[in-house]
């Protein structure tokens, strides 16, 4: 296997269309949390920006180093069960990034040391264990995310519980678990139908909850919070009952990579500091539209 073949198999592995929605969960998380962009916060926002996504890394790797019998089954092309990446190398990759992604949180607070520490139990939890549990697995993933939102909350410092980021974490576990439900459902013919309406109720009950959870939201957050729901709705709109496969991994990178709108329209919210963010993620989510094209996502 030549150099350019081992890069791609690297990325897949990754699913590193997925891997760009990571860094705005933090982000949101920080700003919704009062955090400023001061020389220092924003140095320490970036090194937790990296922790999430290597902590992120490591799960999906970790994952298809557990899955890997199911993967020789029904997606033999992954590169694990294809031989592209030796499985003990895989584990190996995953346990160093996860350790490092710890260190580096740890040294930036007490705070960011223990989230971090605790999302990647979370991590490991669901990877070798939950997963295989109906609910508490879905419940798990969600929480993953959450999680994520609230190390980039921390630090933040302070006062960093405060109800803006709380919501916005709390928002992520519910989209995020019933993305995770729908995708699970990928190998089978039939579905309940209501599945499909999770991932968009959970944003337009955050969308009630703004004028209590942030009550000097800007106004320019309107504008992404349309198109945060329009591009929902496409999403889960085709997912009924009997739809096959493809459609619903078409359906699951969609709304997995909608995560992107998602944080720039929290960004948004914040208005000044945030809107820059929020301008960046944005584009992240037509980069990501653009290598969803070209790599696996569900």
């Amino acid at each position: 296997m030549n150099a350019r073949s081992g890069i791609r198999a690297w990325l897949e592995l990754v699913r590193i269309p997925n891997l760009l929605t990571v860094p705005g969960d933090p982000l949101a998380g920080y700003l919704l949390a009062g955090g400023g962009l001061t020389r220092d916060g924003a140095s320490g926002i970036a090194v937790i920006m990296v922790v999430a996504v290597c902590l992120y890394a490591a799960g999906l790797i970790f994952n298809d180093v557990a899955d890997v019998g199911e993967d020789c089954r029904s997606r033999p092309s992954r590169p694990i069960p294809g031989g592209r990446i030796r499985r003990s190398t895989a584990g190996w990759a995953g346990t160093l990034l996860m350790v490092l992604a710890v260190l580096a949180a740890g040294r930036i607070s007490p705070d960011t040391g223990w989230v971090a520490l605790v999302l990647a139990g979370l991590v490991l939890l669901y990877d070798f264990g939950s997963r295989r549990i109906p609910l508490i697995g879905f419940i798990n993933m969600g929480m993953c995310r959450g999680a994520s939102v609230m190390l980039g909350a921390a630090c933040a410092g302070g006062t960093w519980l405060t109800p803006a980021p709380m919501l916005a974490a709390g928002t992520m576990v519910v989209y995020v678990a019933g993305v995770t439900v729908l995708a699970s459902t990928e190998t089978r013919s039939h579905r309940p139908s209501w599945l499909r309406w999770v991932p968009l109720g959970a944003l337009l009950v955050w969308l009630a909850g703004i004028p209590v959870a942030l009550p000097q939201a800007s106004p320019l957050a309107a504008v992404l919070a349309l198109v945060m729901v329009w591009n929902t709705l496409r999403a889960v709109q085709p997912l009924g009952a009997a739809v096959e496969g493809g459609r619903v991994a078409v359906s699951i990178g969609q709304l997995v990579r909608g995560l992107l709108l998602v944080q720039a329209t929290w960004c948004a919210a914040v208005g000044g500091r945030g809107l820059v963010a929020a301008g960046v993620l944005t584009a992240l989510w037509c980069v990501a539209g653009w290598l969803g094209r070209r790599f696996y996502s569900s």
